[in-house]
């Protein structure tokens, strides 16, 4: 009965798994994990967890090269704030 708990996250989480920045990430984390694992107060899965963000981060960044597309209030507050630098500097 102690592998059903890990069985059903695996099950869980595989399906996710489709773009190679996920893989690796969960590949990092998991490697991690089980060399964290000696740690004290479950830190290991603390760090294996960070260590899985920040190259599924990296990864995901590294391969996404197009620009995010800027939502409209975003791109209205840039205008206002454009709008206003530029009558402060006209007075």
């Amino acid at each position: 009965m102690d592998f059903a708990l890990p069985l059903t996250f695996i099950a869980m989480v595989m399906p996710s798994l489709k773009k190679s920045p996920a893989i690796a990430a969960a590949l990092s984390a998991g490697v991690v994990a089980l060399l964290a694992n000696s740690l004290p107060y479950r830190l290991g899965l603390i760090i294996a967890a960070l260590v899985g963000i920040v190259v599924g981060t990296f990864l995901e960044n590294k391969t996404h090269s197009e620009p995010i597309p800027e939502l409209p209030i975003q791109a209205n507050l840039r205008k206002s704030l454009n709008d206003s630098q530029i009558t402060k500097e006209q007075k």
